[in-house]
């Protein structure tokens, strides 16, 4: 992968928490798109400052944490 390319989500494209759920809104497109929260993650640390290895490590990390709380969350 091109350790050089650092992906920026275009600024116009709103993140949104509705309910469980997270959707993007594309406002030139006029397009809804609904999110797990895996791709909501990614595409947060999407702002030009991460390389695409850098943002799939912090993804795995968040994950693994979530995993960890539920695990604990079901022993409680």
């Amino acid at each position: 992968m091109n350790d050089s390319f650092r992906p920026r989500l275009r600024s116009d494209i709103a993140l949104r928490k509705v309910d469980e759920d997270f959707v993007a809104y594309d406002p030139v497109k006029d397009r809804v798109v609904l999110l797990n929260l895996t791709a909501a993650v990614a595409l947060e640390l999407c702002d030009g400052e991460r390389s695409c290895e850098e943002i799939a490590e912090q993804v795995k990390n968040r994950r693994k944490a979530d995993v960890v709380r539920l695990e604990i969350a079901s022993t409680a």
